[in-house]
């Protein structure tokens, strides 16, 4: 995202529904986000800095095509975040998504 350091750390909300087949690299400065929402995309992996939004309270990324590896990356942050409150994550994997996977998720 073509934004300073200074003016991501100021973003609560990030939306987007335009077709992306993967997120921005990085997500580190994004600290004060709260409401993430990719849904409708074609996305397929997920950075591993999108575990560090630790103040996340919603995260909407159904309707995509998340991999694997980005289904571990979304459950590394669910499992530091402390404020999540809304997972969507309807019609999003691509392959067989294993249901310990998803026990494992759900606090």
């Amino acid at each position: 995202l073509p934004l300073n350091a200074k003016s991501q750390n100021e973003i609560t909300h990030l939306f987007t529904n335009s077709k992306l087949d993967s997120l921005p690299l990085s997500f580190e400065n994004f600290t004060n986000l709260i409401h993430l929402d990719f849904s409708n995309n074609q996305i397929q992996k997920s950075p591993s800095s999108i575990s560090k939004l630790t103040q996340l309270r919603y995260l909407d990324m159904s309707n995509n095509i998340i991999n694997d590896q980005g289904a571990q990356v979304v459950s590394d942050l669910i499992q530091k975040s402390k404020e999540i409150i809304l997972i969507d994550l309807r019609r999003s994997f691509s392959s067989y998504f294993p249901f310990f996977f998803l026990l494992k998720i759900i606090k």
